[in-house]
C-alpha cells in the first residue's frame, strides 16, 4: 500500500512488523531515516491491513481490530476485541464509510471506519465460513464462503 511518498509493507509469519517506508531510497535501508516508523504488535499472520483516510486498519487472525495514524504509526485504538470470538483470515475491507470483516465464524462485522471503535452491526449467514476476502464491484458487496457466494445489494 501507498500513501503519498510512504509505502507500507507488513510481514506475517514469525516476529511480525510493519513498516512505513520513504520511497526513493536505494540500498540496505535499516536504521535510516527512510524508515519513518515501524510495529510489531497487533499485526496478522493472514489478513492484509486497509489504508483509508490516512489510517490503517489492522485484523488480527484472533479477532483484534487497531487502527493507526499512517503518518505517525501512532494508534487510534489498539488490539480492540470484537463482541465475541473470531477467527478471520479474509482480509478486511473499506466502503461507504465502513470496514467489513468477514469471519470463520459465519458472521460479518460491521465497523465504522475513524478514529473510534465502534462496531455498526453484525450479520450472521448461518451454516457459513468465510476464508476468502470480501470485495466490492459495481455497488454491491461480494461474500464467498467455503460453498456458497453471495451478492448484497439494492435492488
Amino acid at each position: 500500500m501507498q500513501h503519498g511518498d510512504v509505502v507500507y509493507v507488513m510481514s506475517g509469519y514469525r516476529n511480525p512488523k510493519l513498516m512505513a517506508v520513504r520511497l526513493g531510497r536505494t540500498g540496505d535501508l535499516t536504521a535510516t531515516d527512510a524508515v519513518v516508523w515501524e510495529a510489531t504488535r497487533g499485526l496478522s499472520y493472514t489478513p492484509s491491513p486497509v489504508l483509508h483516510d490516512s489510517k490503517l486498519y489492522l485484523l488480527t487472525d484472533s479477532g483484534q481490530l487497531s487502527s493507526l495514524d499512517a503518518a505517525t504509526g501512532q494508534p487510534h485504538y489498539l488490539q480492540t476485541r470484537l463482541p465475541k470470538p473470531y477467527n478471520f483470515k479474509a482480509s478486511p475491507i473499506a466502503a461507504g464509510g465502513r470496514l467489513y470483516l468477514a469471519s470463520e465464524e459465519a458472521d460479518v462485522i460491521i465497523v465504522k471506519l475513524g478514529e473510534t471503535f465502534e462496531v455498526l452491526g453484525t450479520n450472521t449467514l448461518t451454516d457459513q465460513s468465510f476464508i476468502a476476502s470480501p470485495v466490492v464491484a459495481a455497488g454491491d458487496l461480494f461474500l464467498r464462503s467455503r460453498t456458497h457466494l453471495f451478492r448484497i445489494g439494492e435492488k
